[in-house]
């Protein structure tokens, strides 16, 4: 496996496979769902940010297993884990971690990384606590819907465990 900078021709394919991939950690514990709990738009955002740096993990030279996106603020270096994912049907492979060792060594002057995940979802709280030694420093609603309702209202799976790795 390799991590490398998202390619504009994978972009399509890394926003599809990361919905899917949220929506499968709704569905572990709510069951079926309509649609994903972030929508392109919200992606695209994150990607197009500033100071972003979006990667995907590569296994056998082809296949895009898993990516992400970081914020990085060179002034503070306060950086930001946006989005993390493994694709469906290749999670508990290492993806998620292997993503994360390789961003860690991309950005050895970070002295803080913060990242967010749904109050909801264990395997992720699981993920960033005890395979990533994040700390959670925060729980929170949100002022504005994360899912994209029309209505613009915040709902009880907006709730959002904050997270913080102090880099030494």
């Amino acid at each position: 496996m390799k991590l490398e900078q998202l390619k504009p021709e994978y972009r399509e394919t890394f926003i599809r496979d990361l919905q899917e991939a949220f929506k499968g950690g709704v569905e572990a514990v709510y069951g079926p769902a309509a649609q994903s709990p972030i929508t392109p738009k919200e992606i695209e955002d994150a990607i197009d940010d500033d100071g972003a740096r979006s990667f995907v993990a590569i296994e056998d030279g082809e296949e895009i297993v898993g990516g992400c996106v970081v914020r990085i603020d060179p002034s503070t270096q306060r950086n930001e884990l946006t989005l993390l994912y493994a694709k469906a049907g290749c999670q508990s492979r290492g993806v998620g971690y292997f993503i994360w060792q390789n961003i860690e060594s991309m950005f050895p002057q970070t002295k803080v990384w913060v990242t967010c995940t749904p109050y909801f979802d264990k395997r992720n709280i699981h993920f960033y606590i005890n395979k990533c030694g994040f700390h959670a420093t925060q729980f929170e609603l949100p002022e504005k819907s994360v899912t994209g309702a029309a209505d613009g209202l915040s709902r009880e799976n907006d709730y959002m465990f904050l997270f913080e790795k102090v880099m030494q």
